[in-house]
Parts: C-alpha cells; sequence; structure tokens
C-alpha cells in the first residue's frame, strides 16, 4: 500500500496539533515542534490539558492536504499525547509521541489505525519527522548524503497497532487490508535491532485486462520476523512506483553499503497464504539470514514446504487446475534451500548447497564460484536503473573483463516429471507419449543444427548428445563450465567472435538416477 496513507498522517500532526499553557521550557519545545495555537495550521481540537510532564490532546480534527499524498478532506484523531517535550541544543525532542484512534479518507480510500506511537527518538529523527511532509527533498543531496543523514537517526521504539485500510478506484477494482501491528525496536547506525508485521491480510478484486471479468485475490501473513534490519531499505517500497532515479541511487548506495560495512540481518516469514483467481499458495514458514564473518558475507534461504493448489472456481484457478492436471498434478508441491558466500576482500562469490525440487517432479542444484560479483552487482544495478528506451551500452563499455567464472554446474535430476510433460502433451495432442518424446528429441537436433556460427560446435554437440539422452531415458542431466583458470566474460569470445571452446572447459552428460 501506498505509505503517504500511513506515516504522514501521522507526521503531520507535528505541524498542526494545538497548544496549551505551561511552564516556559515546556512551551518553549511544544513551539518548537508547532504544537502551538501560534504555529499550527487547520488543526482543532476539543480540550488540551497539562499532566505533569505531558501535553495531552483529545478530539482533533485536521486538514491532511498538509500530509501530501492520496488522502484529502478532514481527519479525525481522538487523543495526542506528547511526553516530556523539551529542548536538546536547539532541537525539540521528546520520550514518547503517542496516537490513538486516528481516521481519515480520500480518493476512494478510508483508513483507520488504533495507536502509533514513538519513543525515544533523537533530535535528527524528531526534526526528520518535522520536515516528512515538506517535500524539501529536491534532488540535491546525493543518495550519500541521504545516507548519512538517514544514520544519524535514532528511536528506541515504535508501534503501528490495529491498521484497516480498504480503497476503490473505478474502473480498477476495490479492496482492504488489515494489520494488527507493525512494530520496530532500536533504530541506531541505520540499522533496526528488530522489526515484526504481525497478522496482515489483503483482499481485492481487480479487473483482468485481457478478459475483462472480475478477479479476486487474497494475501495473508501470521507474521514477519527481522532482527538487525538495514532499515533504509524500507525506502524502496515507497520509492518503486514513483521516483524510479530515486530508487537506483538508493540500490547503488545500498550496495556500496554492504560492500563496505555489516549487512547483518535474519528473519523468518510464517503463516503466508495467497490466492489469485483461483491460483493458491500456502507456505508455511520460510527462513533467511544474512552474516558477516570477518571479510565474508554468508546469507542463507531455506523455504521446507510450499503448495501450489488450484481452485478451479476461479478463471486462473481453472486455467492452472486444467493444465497442472493434464500434466498428473493436482497440488505442486516445493521446497527449496540456498547458500552463498561473498568475500568481500577478494569480490569471489561461491554459491554452494542451493536447490529446489518438487515432489514427483524434479530437483535442480546449482552450483557457482565467480570473481567480481561487486562488479556484476554494480553493473546490474546501473542496467537495471537504465530508463526505458535507452540504447544498451556497447560491450566493449562494460566491466566485464573484471568479472570472471571460475565453476558453474547445473544438476537436473528427474522424478517424474518429464515423462508426465510427454504423457500430457500427447493427451492434449492425440498422440502416442513415444512420438511425442520423439519430436523432442527432433526438436534438440534441429536446434544444434541451425544454432548460429559463433556457438561452439563440440560443445553443442556434447548438450544435444546430453539432452537427448535425459529425453529417452529421464535420469539426471549435468551441465557444467569448468576453466582451468578464471575466465573474464570478456575472454568468452574469441577471434571472429566464436565462443573459445578450449577456455569454456564445457561438459553435459546425462546419467541414470
Amino acid at each position: 500500500m501506498k505509505k503517504s496513507l500511513i506515516v504522514p498522517a501521522a507526521f503531520v500532526l507535528l505541524a498542526a496539533c494545538g497548544r496549551g499553557g505551561g511552564d516556559a521550557a515546556f512551551d518553549e519545545a511544544l513551539a518548537a515542534l508547532e504544537l502551538t495555537e501560534d504555529t499550527a495550521e487547520g488543526v482543532t481540537w476539543d480540550d488540551y490539558r497539562r499532566d505533569g510532564d505531558r501535553a495531552v490532546f483529545t478530539g482533533l480534527t485536521f486538514d491532511m492536504a498538509e500530509a501530501g499524498g492520496d488522502l484529502d478532506g478532514t481527519a479525525e484523531l481522538e487523543s495526542l499525547v506528547v511526553e516530556n517535550p523539551r529542548m536538546d541544543d536547539g532541537q525539540p525532542v521528546f520520550d514518547l509521541w503517542e496516537m490513538e484512534n486516528f481516521s481519515a479518507s480520500g480518493e476512494g480510500s478510508e483508513i483507520t489505525v488504533a495507536r502509533i506511537s514513538l519513543a525515544g527518538p533523537n533530535a535528527a529523527m524528531v526534526r526528520a519527522m518535522q520536515e516528512a511532509d515538506d517535500n524539501d527533498d529536491d534532488g540535491a543531496r546525493s543518495s550519500a548524503e541521504d545516507a548519512a543523514r538517514f544514520s544519524e537517526l535514532a528511536f528506541d521504539a515504535f508501534l503501528l497497532e490495529d491498521l484497516e485500510l480498504t480503497f476503490a478506484e473505478e474502473g480498477e477494482g476495490e479492496g482492504a487490508m488489515t494489520l494488527a501491528s507493525i512494530e520496530m525496536d532500536d533504530l541506531e547506525d541505520g540499522t533496526l535491532g528488530a522489526m515484526n508485521f504481525n497478522d496482515f491480510d489483503f483482499t481485492a478484486t481487480f479487473t483482468d485486462q485481457q478478459t475483462g471479468q472480475p478477479v479476486n485475490a487474497a494475501l495473508a501473513v501470521e507474521a514477519i520476523r527481522m532482527n538487525d534490519v538495514y532499515a533504509r531499505s524500507m525506502d524502496m517500497f515507497s520509492l518503486a512506483d514513483s521516483d524510479p532515479d530515486a530508487l537506483g541511487e538508493l540500490m547503488e548506495q545500498m550496495q556500496q553499503d554492504q560492500m563496505q560495512g555489516d549487512f547483518d540481518m535474519d528473519g523468518r516469514i510464517e503463516g503466508l497464504t495467497a490466492d489469485i483467481g483461483g491460483v493458491k499458495l500456502d507456505m508455511p514458514e520460510a527462513a533467511f539470514s544474512n552474516r558477516t564473518e570477518g571479510k565474508r558475507m554468508v546469507s542463507l534461504s531455506e523455504v521446507p514446504a510450499m503448495e501450489i493448489s488450484f481452485d478451479t472456481s476461479g478463471p486462473l484457478g481453472m486455467q492452472g487446475g486444467v493444465m497442472a492436471g493434464m500434466f498428473g498434478y493436482d497440488t505442486l508441491k516445493l521446497s527449496s534451500a540456498g547458500r552463498q558466500v561473498w568475500d568481500r576482500e577478494a569480490d569471489r562469490l561461491i554459491i554452494e548447497d542451493s536447490w529446489v525440487e518438487m515432489e514427483d517432479g524434479f530437483r535442480l542444484e546449482t552450483t557457482l564460484d565467480m570473481d567480481g560479483y561487486g562488479e556484476y552487482v554494480a553493473l546490474s544495478t546501473d542496467l537495471a536503473a537504465a530508463e526505458p528506451g535507452d540504447a544498451p551500452p556497447a560491450a566493449a563499455d562494460l566491466p566485464l573483463e573484471d568479472i570472471k567464472l571460475r565453476d558453474f554446474m547445473l544438476r537436473l535430476e528427474d522424478r517424474g516429471l518429464t515423462d508426465n510433460i510427454f504423457n500430457g502433451t500427447a493427451q492434449m495432442q492425440g498422440a502416442d507419449p513415444e512420438t511425442v518424446r520423439a519430436q523432442a528429441v527432433g526438436m534438440v537436433a534441429l536446434m544444434s543444427a541451425f544454432a548460429p556460427e559463433q556457438a561452439p560446435r563440440a560443445a553443442l554437440t556434447e548438450l544435444s548428445t546430453a539432452l537427448t539422452s535425459f529425453l529417452q531415458d529421464p535420469g539426471v542431466l549435468t551441465i557444467r563450465v569448468a576453466p582451468d583458470a578464471p575466465l573474464a566474460l570478456s575472454e568468452f569470445v574469441g577471434e571472429g567472435g566464436v565462443v573459445d571452446e578450449d577456455a569454456l572447459n564445457f561438459s553435459a552428460e546425462a546419467t541414470e538416477n
């Protein structure tokens, strides 16, 4: 969802909430927070009182246009409490900022939040909150400067509870979202100690652009739990659909941060379910982690079980169910795991113990050993940030000499999928499965025969032979590129544009299970 529905709605209250009486120091801090009758604009309230070191406002009504984004009209807030407002070297700070029962609407959207609180922010965090609705980021700051500014922010805890959102857009669709809570703890030096999302539920109905028919969609997650979160990555959600240039700069800065400093994080996703037009996904859990070990960065991921099933009462479920049924499946049962080690000092990446498998279908394993991973990530980031329609850079302008392959292996173990595909295709064609198998073998031969002149002929022959054997008697297909010495991408192609087969040291073979 659009973050302008949540965050600025809270931050705008800093610039427009009213005041009451009290001692001079207390009042000075409220004035600096723009919580006085002289500085607040477009705000009314039913009551204000001072309760010890707390400023308490109740019955607030204010103009949401000041928050920017997609909400307009008025918003209401049952209460706002600012605890221990004070000045710190000319900058206002406080111990706690807490709002209860917020509601707003605009442009077909309505939102309610039971509680939003921020505890222990530093002066830089308060200043960022005050500036949140000013739109002062006019591009003058570089991404590096913005990252440095972001690393100054700190707070003890942030909490959002019981969010409910509904939206409707003519000709597009309608939907609703609920979220029990977002919890963030210990922001310091650009890292959150912990971040948890609890009981997220999203439902929508949208129009299929091809058929014009309504499609129901649903997504639910019991919990997302993360520790040691690189907090600035959250900016990606707000920039993804609003500022591609800023998103590209952010990705580049994140990549530089990853290369230069610790980038530790671990997390779990629990109870994820989805239903898109009858195509259903059920993933009970998934785990991921990123840990710095000296100069090495070790990344792990695991999905113990995931099921894709098909409800034929939905339009997409009907299509998927029919197709899967033709190949002998009513449910696709998947699992995966991965491990990669990046030596940042040597700029070398090793991917090992990485696999994905489908029950009664296949197991695919991959390994990779390469130099120049940092260059590869930087190049990928630059290409992703290119404007649509931009001409791709010439090969001579790419840092291909710095990206070197040491070893690559792909191992595909058939566990019934190949024969199921032939049987299903034969059923659709009204043919014999062995006839379809022979057609597939013929296609392999044709692709080899009509390959471009620059293709490595001996390697193509070896690959064609292995594929033919695998299709005729499905077992294990192994493809490997293992150069005797690290091979730069710029060296893959020799004189005349022909791939250097000797340098590749390519092999392909089909064996029994």
